[in-house]
């Protein structure tokens, strides 16, 4: 790699990059970097000859206008795995999980193939090192960290903001990485950005443009956690319970939180395992002993919300005076 190298610290981990990543503050250098990521670059050009001719892992079953998934994922040779998206965003991983390389097309931006890297593909390659991640955000709660998971358009990430909105600090956003250092599980921050589609920008702030966009190409605005009131939990904390959103109650007035039944909470864990889709059968069955255990060890809580927009704002009061009182029940 030529030139300047840039250093970042999330998820977990030491990142390296040949390009500075907008929008994510660069961090001392503390050691070798456990990933290193090229930006419009492709590995080693002997690959080429394989990708072209394999068959996808995965298709997605969302597809676009044009009726292409929006997401293939390949496995070349099992030396490593190439996800092209469906605006031509490609990556590929090593299968160690420490080596990233990232093109795109002319017409999009390094801020639009972040959407991407910070999501699925860096969840992808924690996975291959080892460490299982789910489709949930995080909040810190009295020291520990509550999960907020849940499918896409669930409401994590609104939710998450709607906790910071009132002084709670913010772990992760979409990807809860977890790790198990000793008894008992731990979440790693991710990265000090909320994205945020403008309706919820609207209902937590009273207009639609009151935050920046994330890219020009994109309608998804960015709450920079430490430039607002600091809110960013820079530290690992326990994880002591999980809030299973996705329903909603046209009759509700107020949230609606009940027990996770054992087997239905573990599936709903499995579900929103991150990319339980393209992980092979070692992973699956590593992350489902992983996922088994730590149902037993969490506090599992399933949340039915109203369907008013507007009744967004008893949604934290709710989770937290719930979490409280388990807690002091338990204790």
């Amino acid at each position: 790699m030529q030139g300047r190298h840039f250093h970042y610290f999330l998820f977990g981990a030491q990142l390296q990059s040949n390009l500075p990543m907008p929008g994510l503050a660069e961090a001392r250098v503390q050691s070798s970097p456990e990933i290193r990521i090229w930006f419009q670059e492709k590995p080693p050009v002997w690959l080429k000859r394989h990708y072209q001719s394999a068959i996808p892992r995965f298709r997605s079953r969302c597809l676009d206008e044009f009726s292409r998934p929006t997401l293939q994922v390949w496995s070349l040779d099992g030396a490593c795995f190439r996800f092209l998206y469906y605006d031509g965003t490609e990556f590929f991983v090593d299968r160690l999980g420490t080596r990233i390389w990232a093109t795109w097309p002319s017409s999009l931006t390094l801020e639009d193939t972040l959407t991407y890297l910070l999501g699925t593909i860096m969840a992808f390659a924690l996975s291959r090192r080892g460490v299982t991640c789910l489709h949930a955000s995080a909040v810190e709660v009295d020291g520990f960290a509550v999960g907020l998971c849940g499918p896409g358009g669930a409401g994590k990430s609104t939710t998450a903001a709607a906790f910071a909105q009132r002084g709670f600090r913010v772990l992760s956003d979409d990807v809860l990485i977890l790790e198990r250092p000793g008894e008992q599980f731990v979440v790693r921050p991710s990265y000090p950005v909320l994205r945020l589609w403008p309706d919820s920008v609207q209902l937590l702030y009273g207009s639609a443009e009151a935050l920046p966009l994330l890219t020009p190409n994109w309608e998804k605005r960015g709450l920079h956690l430490v430039e607002h009131a600091d809110r960013f939990q820079k530290e690992c904390l326990p994880l002591a319970a999980v809030y299973l959103l996705g329903g909603h109650g046209r009759q509700l007035e107020v949230p609606l939180i009940e027990n996770a039944r054992k087997a239905a909470g573990l599936m709903a864990l499995v579900a929103n395992d991150f990319v339980n889709c393209v992980l092979g059968k070692s992973g699956l069955a590593r992350n489902f002993k992983v996922l088994c255990r730590l149902r037993e060890q969490i506090l599992l809580r399933r949340i039915t919300v109203p369907a008013a927009p507007e009744k967004l704002a008893g949604i934290p009061a709710a989770i937290v005076d719930d979490f409280r009182k388990r807690r002091l029940a338990a204790a």
